[in-house]
């Protein structure tokens, strides 16, 4: 390599404490990653499964239109033909199997992950029960820095993994962003630090309201929820 060449990039200082990490699949290591066929759709398949990641609301999928305005993507990648490959590299994610495409009305593709929360999405738009536009793509994409379900998950109760990070997405389907956020707090407060113990907060507050909750919330003679955990 060139000194010309390593003159380009600026050396990474490592990674920082605290911060937030994206749940990757293990099967994308042992059983996708193989059958990529370069570091171009490896990167992208990556990128994909970042911005959903970083999704809030009802729709976690990523467009065309966003994936080639992503400035971190496409400084990998020739400004001249940018656009090209990285639709060549989504047209091999959906040929793999990791992602399912949909064709949308204003000429764009939408682009979900190949898990659970994905293909019910999926099939979904195509029945046409969720209906997708560009505006409400727009407000579900998050501000890294504001207060998440997810992040306060990391910072109360443990390290996100792909199946907390479902659960979580589901119970966005259900629950309120300020009711998880509240039930995660509390779980934090009785020192029960485990996804069991937040989805039996939200079920009970779903089936008779959180009035109340002060009576008992550091109180373990009252906490209706103690048989879930183990004090230490």
């Amino acid at each position: 390599m060139t000194s010309d060449t390593n003159e380009q990039y600026i050396r990474f200082e490592g990674f920082r404490t605290g911060s937030k990490a994206v749940a990757i699949p293990v099967e994308f290591f042992n059983e996708l990653m193989p059958t990529l066929n370069n570091g171009i759709e490896i990167r992208v398949v990556l990128h994909v499964i970042y911005m959903i990641f970083r999704k809030s609301g009802r729709i976690r999928a990523v467009s065309f239109e966003e994936l080639i305005n992503e400035t971190s993507l496409r400084s990998a990648l020739s400004e001249d033909t940018y656009r090209i490959q990285i639709k060549e590299a989504l047209d091999r994610g959906v040929q793999v199997g990791a992602l399912l495409e949909c064709h949308l009305d204003e000429g764009d593709f939408l682009y979900f992950l190949n898990n659970e929360s994905g293909r019910r999405q999926y099939q979904q738009i195509q029945m046409r029960v969720l209906s997708f536009s560009k505006e409400s793509q727009i407000g579900t994409s998050i501000n890294l820095n504001k207060t998440t379900p997810i992040i306060v998950y990391e910072q109360e109760i443990g390290t996100i993994t792909p199946a907390i990070a479902e659960a979580i997405r589901e119970a966005e389907d259900t629950y309120s962003t300020e009711w998880i956020i509240e039930a995660l707090n509390l779980a934090s407060t009785n020192n029960a630090r485990s996804w069991r113990y937040v989805d039996a907060i939200l079920k009970r507050w779903n089936r008779e309201g959180r009035n109340n909750e002060t009576n008992w919330r550091n109180n373990e003679s009252t906490d209706p929820y103690s048989h879930l955990y183990r004090r230490r």
